[in-house]
């Protein structure tokens, strides 16, 4: 993986200073109904009034803001839109914009657009301890039952979402499908998306000759893999190529209490019945400070109980692996120092991880162990006894 790295810097190398792809290759929006120019950018003022409450999809694709946004990219400046990818970049971190490069090249072309836009809701029935409220219902009212409005917990956590009204969301759909001849790819998310009414209208609207040129992927917790009269198996004949991200981030107790109220015998029936079926798929790893520790672990359980690779496995997963950085108290950077050190050591081939970890700590691990504390309290379950061994090491840590 560390030769991928150096693989997407030489590539860097021979393109404009700040150059990336993915204003050319995606169309991507946040639950708080915004644009952004991928999920990894802050919000851009130049994007403020192309907003999905006022600009459908492609009008926001094919704009004079977007077309300007992309002669900068071409040009090579600094966009302050990708501050983040520029920062790890300056720490000799692995970035987001490294990582496109390396997946998609230069792309100059506005005509084979990957969609990833979160319009079919939030509802999901997970409240993952990691995951930002605005993309889970359960999440929203689990954190609402534990903490108060003027809980000072709050502010760790982005409560902004955004309904589309009926007729809004049409407008959308109607759209895509008018210019669904420059689609190449779609990307679900939610919320659960294999759990969302819109999800499953929206797919079936696509007419089966365009649907037989367009990949589909999805990110999605796989605990339920039917609706209605609806299924996983519903799309993958339907599609040029299937996919599932199944987000996972560890085995028996420990993802039953990060994944809460997950049913981990049903979610691993699930998998094997995906196994069976002809669609692509991988478990996605999140690293944060509960399963930091467990990486290989979790990917050796997979690999060898289903046969199932990771995203610690290969140069499409790893380089996209997922780390959590927000909320900031469940962020490996506010380990001990030392411990860091071990852990940098340990994954070093996977620099995502080590990007993160080599980030100053924010001095708030006392902070995300006593939120644990507060989520076991909820859930009836103590992660101090699940963790106990760990917990034990961190403190060696700490002496």
């Amino acid at each position: 993986m560390k030769k991928n790295f150096e693989k997407a810097k030489e590539l860097a190398a021979k393109v404009p200073t700040t150059y990336c792809p993915m204003p050319f290759r995606e169309m991507y929006s946040a639950n708080d109904g915004d644009y952004k120019l991928c999920c990894h950018a802050v919000k851009s003022p130049r994007l403020k009034e192309l907003n999905k409450r006022k600009a459908l999809p492609f009008e926001y694709w094919l704009s004079e803001e977007m077309d300007g946004i992309r002669d900068d990219l071409m040009e090579g400046k600094v966009l302050p839109e990708c501050a983040k990818c520029y920062n790890l970049e300056k720490s000799d971190g692995m970035s987001p914009r490294l990582n496109y490069l390396l997946l998609h090249g230069l792309v100059a072309s506005v005509e084979k657009v990957a969609i990833g836009l979160r319009i079919n809701g939030s509802f999901c029935n997970l409240g993952c301890y990691m995951c930002g409220p605005t993309n889970s219902s359960t999440r929203r009212k689990v954190l609402n039952e534990i903490y108060d409005k003027d809980n000072e917990m709050r502010d760790y956590f982005y409560f902004d979402n955004f309904t589309f009204k009926h007729t809004h969301w049409n407008n959308i759909i109607s759209n895509i499908l008018e210019n669904i001849h420059l689609v190449d790819r779609i990307h679900m998310t939610g919320g659960e998306p294999l759990q969302l009414p819109k999800y499953w209208e929206f797919l079936d609207s696509i007419p089966d000759d365009a649907a037989k040129n367009i990949s589909l992927s999805h990110n999605t917790n796989f605990t339920k893999i039917r609706y209605k009269n609806h299924s996983i198996h519903s799309t993958i004949d339907k599609f040029k190529r299937v996919h599932y991200a199944v987000s996972c981030d560890h085995f028996g107790d420990k993802l039953a209490w990060i994944r809460n109220p997950i049913n981990v015998e049903s979610f691993e029936n699930n998998i094997r019945e995906l196994c069976e079926t002809k669609a692509d798929a991988r478990i996605q790893i999140t690293t944060s400070i509960l399963n930091i520790h467990d990486h290989f672990d979790i990917r050796d359980y997979y690999r060898d109980n289903f046969n199932l690779r990771t995203s610690l496995d290969d140069i499409d997963a790893s380089l996209d692996h997922c780390v959590v950085s927000k909320p900031e108290l469940l962020s490996v950077r506010n380990l001990p120092q030392k411990l860091k050190d071990v852990y940098i050591e340990k994954y070093q081939q996977y620099p995502t991880v080590v990007s993160e970890l080599k980030k100053d700590s924010v001095g708030l691990f006392d902070e995300s162990l006593k939120y644990c504390d507060d989520l076991s309290r909820h859930m009836g379950k103590d992660f101090r006894v699940i963790w106990k061994d760990w917990l034990e090491y961190v403190d060696s840590f700490r002496l």
